[in-house]
């Protein structure tokens, strides 16, 4: 066995929870595969991860800033109405999808509404959020 290092192709199952919720789990799936250092998770949570060997498991938790980011209030945007289809039906927590100039979707969240403007976070959805990933590593 040898253990994860910097330069590590890692098999790992997980959960992520997010305030008290399920959010992910790759046990229901496949366990997900990624090269250290590749951008797929963030450095503090794979700095978690050196030195750990196959069927090691560690529960990792992360502050917003070492996981999907603080809230950036320049991500709520307060978009006119008549910007929306007439019979979209707007409610709170739908999520909406629009092209930023250089024509890649955007997904937002609509947060509040009323018939002038419709108030849209494009911030990661666990933004914010402390999160703990429970690791299981399965190859490495």
């Amino acid at each position: 066995m040898k253990p994860i290092t910097s330069q590590s192709t890692v098999v790992m199952h997980f959960t992520l929870t997010a305030k008290g919720h399920l959010i992910k789990n790759t046990r229901d799936d496949r366990p997900v595969k990624f090269t250290m250092g590749d951008g797929s998770f963030s450095e503090a949570f794979e700095s978690a991860l050196l030195g750990l060997n196959i069927h090691d498991k560690k529960s990792i938790t992360l502050q917003p800033e070492d996981a999907f980011g603080r809230i950036q209030t320049e991500n709520i945007y307060h978009i006119p109405r008549e910007r929306f289809p007439t019979d979209m039906v707007l409610e709170k927590d739908l999520a909406v999808s629009f092209d930023d100039p250089s024509g890649r979707e955007m997904i937002g969240i609509v947060k509040m509404f009323d018939e002038g403007l419709v108030t849209v976070d494009f911030n990661h959805p666990l933004a914010g959020c402390e999160v703990t990933f429970d690791v299981e590593i399965m190859e490495s």
